[in-house]
């Protein structure tokens, strides 16, 4: 008998929350084909709607077990977003066998300039054995003319200091640079991307290595009751701070840059773009994400709970560390490290140069 008074309080609670969460999702996809980021809630929200979207994967199976037909109908076009956002993520990928061309492995890790540990970062670096290694946030009073202690495997080094953000972006290599670029945008207060040339046995490669605006940290006017609380919590702040205006000016510049570049691309380093942000777009049909195309999984890549004093068992909420290339590379596998004491995880591709 009580089973069946359970059954008959769940289901309609059930039915109930399950109708409000399709109804306000789908109000969401309408705004976001509307609005795409043109509006500053959309677009922060945009960034994080991949863990809006995620349940469903439950509650739509959960609505046709119970028999609720109605439910699971308003669930559907949910449903079947998320599958194609997801799946490409988690489709198993074709890795196609090295040619035997010339394979160049890149690393790319925000170093954090918080980082409990850099010498550890270092000893990390050198035991992934990349050929090329493109940081971002080097901590200026730990290294402001690259790293010497890894010389002897990566003789090459071209460095930026980046006095705004208290850390500067790092280019390693273990193969020749015969070129140097800072990559000027035009964009005010501002560090310009690196962009170096590397000599390999297949070619030269061009590489460039960014690390783009931070779009929460703008800030917004708050009712004054209200500003202690903001004062407090960073993620508030961030949140109602969010412009990604001159992130995305930044990504449109350097595309016109990449356009222009005679030798085949590599591009990586820190976006603080989400893969599920509307923005996304303005790289992805350009270039190939190494990892959408070999890795396994999201890919989520900041914060790392550890690094942030969250409980371990918190999960990196986006991904904005990435590693692309244009069509004269391919992409053989795509993984991410593990925490090396930054609040982001390294990430690590195997590319190949295309004859």
């Amino acid at each position: 008998m009580w089973r069946g008074r359970l059954r008959r309080l769940v289901r309609p609670a059930f039915i109930w929350s399950a109708s409000i969460y399709a109804t306000m999702m789908l109000t969401y996809f309408v705004v976001r084909l509307i609005v795409t980021e043109g509006y500053w809630r959309v677009a922060f929200i945009n960034s994080f709607s991949h863990w809006f979207l995620l349940p469903v994967l439950l509650i739509f199976p959960a609505a046709l077990l119970l028999r609720t037909w109605r439910t699971a109908l308003g669930l559907l076009p949910v449903f079947a977003v998320a599958i194609a956002w997801f799946g490409p993520y988690f489709t198993p990928k074709f890795r196609p066998a090295s040619s035997g061309e010339t394979t160049i492995r890149v690393l790319t890790l925000n170093m954090w300039v918080d980082n409990w540990s850099p010498p550890a970062v270092e000893e990390w670096i050198r035991s992934a054995d990349a050929d090329l290694v493109l940081l971002q946030e080097v901590p200026l009073d730990y290294s402001s003319d690259g790293l010497p202690n890894l010389l002897d495997a990566y003789p090459h080094q071209f460095n930026q200091v980046d006095d705004e953000r208290s850390g500067g972006d790092l280019i390693l290599a273990r193969v020749p640079i015969v070129e140097t670029e800072f990559v000027e945008l035009n964009i005010p207060n501002l560090p310009p991307p690196l962009r170096v040339v590397v000599e390999t046995p297949g070619g030269r490669v061009a590489v460039y290595n960014v690390h783009l605006d931070w779009p929460g940290g703008y800030g917004r006017s708050a009712p004054a009751f209200m500003q202690p609380l903001f004062d407090r919590m960073g993620f508030l702040r961030n949140a109602l701070g969010y412009n990604d205006f001159a992130r995305n000016l930044q990504i449109a510049r350097l595309l016109e840059r990449i356009d222009r570049d005679a030798y085949p691309v590599i591009l990586g380093g820190d976006f603080n773009l989400s893969s599920f942000s509307p923005s996304y777009g303005l790289l992805h049909p350009r270039l190939h994400d190494s990892f959408r195309e070999a890795g396994f999984g999201l890919g989520t890549s900041w914060p790392v709970a550890a690094a942030r004093g969250m409980p371990g068992f918190v999960p990196p909420l986006v991904r904005i560390d990435y590693i692309w290339h244009d069509a004269r590379l391919r992409t053989l596998s795509a993984w991410q490290g593990p925490p090396v004491g930054s609040d982001h995880l390294p990430l690590l591709a195997e590319l190949e140069l295309l004859p």
